[in-house]
This record gives structure tokens, C-alpha cells and sequence, in this order.
């Protein structure tokens, strides 16, 4: 019997049956967008840094605060950032940018290839100015609205030709 063809637009990683490992439109792990942040350091495994938030400048735009958040589960370190709204009390958008357990029920995370991206959701329901997400060209599409899969491509064109992987992934709600 001949072994199964291995893929080679799937980059390999862990996979989970958690449904905390989930990634959706408007959640990455157990965090939630519009979650107080005080709740988002009560999960085992996720440590949230003890002193105040971060002001980072998103764009060009007025400062944003955010939060690193170190993850150690299953001998895996993950960073995910958390962007805060205004008050710095809810998680306003969730980012990533390394290869690590979330991924979408369609088994999309950083490192897929924007054809399996494709292949998954079809054409972007709409491109993102750099200012919202994170990298040169970011694409939300109509199965998850509420989530920018970003590549470092002119533009979705660009990203199938040269059959890009996902640079990072940000949670926008919704």
C-alpha cells in the first residue's frame, strides 16, 4: 500500500481537538475580542506581563495600547498580541505571527499558503489598509470576516502567483 501523498502547501503543525485552540472571527484560543482583560490572565499555560500596556503606534495612527502574551503549552511558546481598547480594559483586536496550534475549522494558520487560503475561502471579501492589521497586504474573506489573513505580497494576486504564506493572523470581531 503506498503512503499518503504528502501536501505541500500545508505547512506542518500541531493539530488539537481543543476547542480552546480554535481560531475564529471573533476568538484566538480562550481569548475573546470585547473580553476584559482582567478575565484574559485567568487561563492556564498564558501569562499576561505585569506592567502596564504598551503604547504602540498601528499606521501612523494615535498610539494603541497592547499587551504580549507569552503562551507555554505543550512545550510550545507562542506570543499572541493582545491590541486594547482606549480604556485598556477588553481585548480590542487579537494578532500572531508564528506557526503554533490555532487554526481556523478549515485548518488555516500562519504559514499556509495563500492557495490554500484560496482553496478554503475563495477571493477576499475585501483588502485592509495597512494601518488595520499587520503586514504589506491583509485580506479578510466573507466565511470570516472577523479575520485579516495578512501576507507580505503587493496584493492577493501577488500572494497566489507567488503562492505566499499567511505572515500573520489578526482577530477583528465580527
Amino acid at each position: 500500500m503506498k503512503p499518503p501523498e504528502k501536501r505541500q502547501d500545508v505547512v506542518n503543525k500541531p493539530t488539537t481537538t481543543n476547542a480552546a485552540a480554535e481560531l475564529a472571527s471573533d476568538h484566538a484560543g480562550p481569548f475573546r475580542i470585547g473580553m476584559l482583560i482582567d478575565q484574559a490572565g485567568n487561563f492556564p499555560g498564558y501569562a499576561l506581563p505585569v506592567d502596564e500596556p504598551a503604547l504602540v503606534l498601528c499606521g501612523g495612527h494615535s498610539p494603541v495600547p497592547k499587551l504580549e502574551v507569552l503562551a507555554h503549552r505543550g512545550g510550545t511558546h507562542e506570543t499572541l498580541r493582545l491590541q486594547l481598547t482606549a480604556d485598556e480594559s477588553r481585548i480590542a483586536v487579537i494578532q500572531f505571527e508564528r506557526p503554533n496550534a490555532l487554526q481556523t475549522a478549515e485548518g488555516i494558520g500562519v504559514q499556509d499558503k495563500a492557495r490554500s487560503v484560496a482553496k478554503a475561502y475563495g477571493k477576499p471579501a475585501r483588502e485592509l489598509p495597512q494601518a488595520v492589521a499587520q503586514g504589506p497586504f491583509c485580506a479578510t474573506f466573507a466565511a470570516h470576516p472577523g479575520l485579516a489573513f495578512c501576507f507580505d505580497s503587493t496584493g492577493w494576486d501577488d500572494a497566489l502567483s507567488r503562492n505566499a504564506p499567511v505572515s500573520a493572523i489578526c482577530v477583528l470581531g465580527g
